[in-house]
Order: structure tokens, then sequence, then C-alpha cells
């Protein structure tokens, strides 16, 4: 399986950075959580066929992590193939007749049989199929829970892969799953790294990519950031647009 962090800044894109979003390719499939823009585009550009983006996961409803889906789907919708069905989860059940009025709006054609929407209302096992199994996890990141958001965890026949959403600024929203976690994909502007350290220390991962990077720590930023996790005893990456990482 790879991972794909599609955009990789924070609220704000940058000059070199794009709104969050991330893809998983299986053997057969994709998975996106997030889709900030231009998600789609940056699928295009790594030549992955959209037909073969099977779960789009939504952690919350911030516009830097939606802000790409409409263009998601019209791609998708365009070139349907025969069997294929794409399924979106929102956090929030009221986004989703907006998000589909808005649809409507620029004249997209949206047939059931090619997209499903659903919601993740609590934790819990939210789609399955013989490649994966996404759990969510409820965070606090909107207005300190007020609104829906959620971590999500990815489970293949070997692999973990942990996909925090955004989080609280003292992280004490951060998902908690027993056991060994080989990838964890942790936002990386909503506290600070010194408050982060002791919360990583005792965390059984085997990799740590941030990604929904602070503009602090992108460029030259990046080497003082990653200084304040060199203690820890597996590797930790910044992630950057359109970078593969082998899980």
């Amino acid at each position: 399986m790879e991972l794909y962090t599609l955009g990789t800044s924070h609220g704000n894109h940058t000059p070199g950075r794009f709104a969050t979003s991330s893809l998983l390719v299986g053997e057969k499939y994709g998975y996106m959580i997030d889709a900030g823009e231009p998600a789609s585009a940056q699928v295009f550009r790594l030549g992955i066929p959209y037909e073969t983006i099977r779960a789009v996961f939504i952690t919350h409803m911030h516009d830097d992590h939606t802000s790409g889906l409409t263009a998601l789907t019209k791609a998708i919708l365009k070139y349907p193939h025969e069997d294929v069905h794409t399924d979106i989860y929102f956090p929030d059940e009221s986004a989703i007749v907006p998000f589909r009025n808005w649809q409507a709006a620029v004249h997209i054609t949206d047939p059931a049989h090619v997209l499903s929407y659903h919601t993740a209302t609590a934790e819990g096992i939210v789609y399955e199929n013989e490649e994966i199994k996404a759990r969510a996890i409820p965070t606090l990141h909107m207005d300190d829970g007020v609104y829906p958001s959620f971590a999500y965890l990815i489970e293949t026949a070997d692999k973990r892969i942990l996909f925090t959403g955004d989080l609280t600024p003292d992280l004490r929203d951060f998902p908690k799953v027993e056991g060994h976690i080989d990838v964890c994909v942790c936002e990386a502007t909503h506290y600070k790294p010194v408050l982060a350290l002791p919360l990583f220390e005792k965390m059984d991962f085997g990799k740590l990519i941030f990604n929904h990077l602070h503009e602090l720590y992108i460029g030259n930023g990046e080497d003082a950031f990653l200084e304040n996790y060199k203690s820890l005893p597996y590797p930790v990456f910044v992630s950057h647009d359109l970078e593969a990482f082998r899980l």
C-alpha cells in the first residue's frame, strides 16, 4: 500500500503547498482522507484513475479539508465505469444536503449508482471491503466538539494507519488507539511541538508523518520543527505535496 500526501498546507495555500488531502492506494483501490483543493488535480497528476477511489473520508467540515470535493465528484462522475461506486463520508449529516444542492447548482448530475453519501455519527467502523476497514474516532477540533470531527484508523490485513485530522491546542482529543500503529499521519498546526513530544514518546508508532503544516514549519522552518522530535525512537517526516510513502 502507498500513501500519497496530495496537499499538506494548513488553512491557507502556500507557494509550495495546497490544502490538506491524502490518498491511500492499495492493491486494487484508492481511499481519500480529506479533499482540500485541488485534490482531484493532484490525483490526475499522479496518474491514478479516478474510478479506483472507492471511499472518501472527511475529518471535519472546514473548507481546507472539503474545498476540492465537488471537483473530485465531478471527475468520478464524468468518466463512470461499470460496477464502480464511491462512498463519501461526511462528519456532519447536515452537510450532505447543502453539498448536493451545490452540485446541482453547478450542473453536476449525481446518479446514486455511482456515488453514495454517509455520515460518521459516532466511533466505530464506517466502511469495510476486501482491502480495508475504516474506523471513525471522534475528536474535538470543531469548537470543542460542538460540531462533529473525526480521526480515522485505516486497517488492512497487515497495516494500521492513523489519520488524526485536526486537533485541539492541548491535544486532549488525540485519538486513543490500542496497539501498534504502523503509520500516524498527524496534523501540525493547532498545537505547539513541545506539548506534543511527551505524547508521542508514549506512542507505539512505526512511523510519524506530519501534514497540515503551519507556515512556521514550511521551507526553512522544517529542520527546526523536526528538531523537536529527534529523540523519538521511530522515524519522523514532514510531508510535501505529491510525496509518496511506501507502507
